[in-house]
C-alpha cells in the first residue's frame, strides 16, 4: 500500500497523526522495533488468516503468538494463515511492511477480545507503518 493511499484511508477516518517513515526496513517486527526504537512488544503486527473463503486479520502485539487452540474454539476452524496471492486478492495488498488497512469493499470488520486468540492480551502501541522508503 502506498503512503498516499496510508493518508487518504486516515483523512477520510478522521486521523490526523504523523505517519513515520523510516530508510532502514520495517518490513517485520524486528526491523520495525529497530527502526522506530523500542521493544517488539510495542510494534502491531497483522496476521492474515483465511476462514471459510473470507480473510480475518488479528492486529497484535509484535511479540504475541495466536494459540491454535484459541482459535479453533473462536472461529470454529483451524487457524490457517493467507498466502501471498490469498493477501493480494481478499486483503487488497502485498503481506509484508504494509500498513494492513482493508482495501477491498468487500471487507468487513468483526471485533473479538483478543485474550480469545492470542497467547497473551497485552495490545501494541505503535501501529501499523506503510512500507518503507
Amino acid at each position: 500500500m502506498s503512503v498516499d493511499r496510508v493518508r487518504a484511508y486516515f483523512e477520510q477516518a478522521g486521523f490526523d497523526g504523523e505517519i513515520l517513515l523510516f530508510d532502514a526496513s520495517s518490513a517485520t517486527v524486528p526491523l520495525a522495533a529497530i527502526a522506530v526504537g523500542c521493544e517488539e512488544a510495542r510494534i502491531a503486527k497483522t496476521l492474515s488468516f483465511l476462514l471459510k473463503d473470507a480473510p480475518v486479520l488479528i492486529v497484535a502485539a509484535g511479540d504475541a503468538r495466536v494459540d491454535n487452540r484459541k482459535f479453533k474454539d473462536q472461529f470454529g476452524a483451524k487457524a490457517k494463515m493467507l498466502t501471498t496471492e490469498q493477501a493480494e486478492t481478499l486483503v487488497g495488498h502485498a503481506v509484508g511492511g504494509c500498513a494492513r488497512l482493508p482495501s477491498t469493499p468487500a471487507f468487513r470488520c468483526t471485533w473479538t477480545n483478543p485474550s480469545a486468540v492470542l497467547n497473551r492480551s497485552t495490545p501494541p502501541v505503535a501501529a501499523p507503518t506503510a512500507r518503507s522508503r
